[in-house]
């Protein structure tokens, strides 16, 4: 009886979730100049996409619960930092989650990266409902200590999801260790800030208010980042409201439409994981840290 309970709730909470939040996106994208690009995009077929995206927020977000508990058993799906894979392991990789979310976040994305060739993967946790965003962006300047102590002279690869993105652009602005990465991703990052921000289970959630005090502070902290720095965005993020939320304006930074998937899908989808592994690619041969 109680197991029934439970799986009902989450059941409930997970459909309250989807719809509130598509309802929102709907609701922002109506009648702008968003609208026009989705029906461009989609060929026409706008509805088809609608279909998809919901149904691609239902499937992720029952992923996210199921998989919570991994972040538990990392030692199990990610490098342990004592034990050195080798130079052939490929530098370094830190995973960054978003808000509510945990390490097991990135549990599709390093399989992937795996296949990719990398195997010096590594994801923080930081407790969403607890930490501030100065204390996330010094929590992702500890890893990178750690690692590039524990891999001297190989540098580390920085891939961050939502709130994880903003915290690592941060990050690349004010740390003295930025000259430690080689290169950045983010993944659906609120670089304006959302208007869902409101909705927030805590103080945390409610700074990323759009356009608010907390993006103005680190808009004014931006320089161009001495990196390749790429920014991935869906046109069907419904996490992200309004979706002019998602673009980044420094320059410097590449910006990337991806697949039309909902906000947390973009950690369960290979084809955006691909986009980030070529990028990589693309951009590490030859490259060395800095400092």
């Amino acid at each position: 009886m109680l197991a029934s309970l439970i799986l009902t709730a989450l059941a409930l909470g997970v459909l309250t979730v989807c719809t509130v939040t598509y309802w929102r996106f709907w609701s922002t994208a109506v009648g702008t100049p968003h609208m026009d690009l989705l029906r461009e995009r989609s060929g026409g077929r706008v509805w088809r996409w609608a279909v998809a995206a919901f149904a691609s927020s239902l499937v992720s977000q029952v992923a996210s619960v199921a998989l919570y508990p991994a972040f538990l058993l990392k030692k199990y799906w990610l490098a342990p930092l004592e034990r050195d894979p080798g130079p052939g392991a490929g530098p370094p990789v830190l995973f960054v989650h978003g808000y509510t979310h945990t390490a097991s976040a990135w549990v599709f994305f390093s399989a992937w990266f795996r296949a990719g060739g990398y195997r010096d993967l590594h994801a923080m946790t930081y407790n969403s409902l607890v930490d501030s965003f100065a204390g996330i962006v010094a929590q992702v300047q500890d890893e990178v200590r750690r690692l590039d102590a524990a891999r001297p002279g190989r540098g580390v690869v920085l891939v961050g999801h939502s709130l994880g993105g903003l915290a690592i652009r941060q990050f690349l602005n004010t740390s003295p260790l930025a000259g430690r990465v080689l290169a950045a991703v983010t993944l659906g990052a609120p670089h304006q800030g959302s208007t869902l921000a409101g909705l927030g289970l805590s103080a945390l959630g409610r700074t990323l208010a759009f356009r608010g005090p907390l993006v103005r502070a680190v808009e004014a902290a931006d320089k161009p980042p001495a990196v390749p720095c790429l920014s991935i965005y869906s046109p069907m993020d419904n996490m992200v409201l309004p979706p002019e939320g998602l673009r980044i304006a420094v320059p410097g930074w590449h910006e990337r439409e991806g697949a039309p998937v909902c906000h947390v899908g973009m950690l369960y989808h290979k084809p955006t994981a691909r986009i980030v592994l070529d990028f990589l690619k693309e951009n590490l041969r030859g490259r060395t840290p800095r400092g």
